[in-house]
């Protein structure tokens, strides 16, 4: 060997020549694009169960402001009718506050209505459990990986 010349490395099939370099990009843009898809189905899955969510807590504050109309329009009408009971012992009673009970019990009848709707809409479970495809891709994932060992 002469001494002037360089050593030259040895000489064998390069990186490229085996196709590794083209197999690891190749890998880094399928996992890149699992990656990507796995990010969009857990964020619909997401949006839906934040859309299940809001529904439930509209209803849950639905409910909990009718009960509290009922239970005052309740409260009112019974107060009119512990009066009506008084009026044959007050005379004049009855020309002075009219049917107004009446109105009353009406009105908490219809608050009552709208109370169990949203009770009913409390009660009412998702349809499908959620994240319930991504939970079953990921069990085809470990089953992948399991067959591959």
């Amino acid at each position: 060997m002469n001494p002037e010349e360089e050593p030259q490395a040895p000489t064998g099939p390069s990186l490229d020549d085996l196709g590794l370099s083209q197999s690891a990009k190749a890998f880094s843009q399928t996992f890149s694009t699992f990656i990507k898809h796995r990010a969009e189905l857990t964020k619909l899955e997401a949006q839906e169960a934040a859309q299940f969510t809001a529904i439930k807590l509209a209803a849950g504050v639905g409910l909990a402001l009718l009960a509290l109309f009922t239970w005052m329009l309740i409260v009112a009408g019974l107060t009119g009718i512990i009066a009506g009971v008084l009026t044959p012992m007050m005379p004049g009673f009855a020309e002075k506050f009219g049917t107004w009970p009446l109105a009353l019990f009406i009105l908490a009848l219809v608050h009552a209505i709208g109370a169990f709707i949203c009770y009913r809409q409390l009660k009412k479970s998702p349809e499908a459990p959620f994240f319930e495809l991504t939970k079953q891709e990921i069990e085809k994932d470990k089953a992948w990986l399991q067959k591959q060992k």
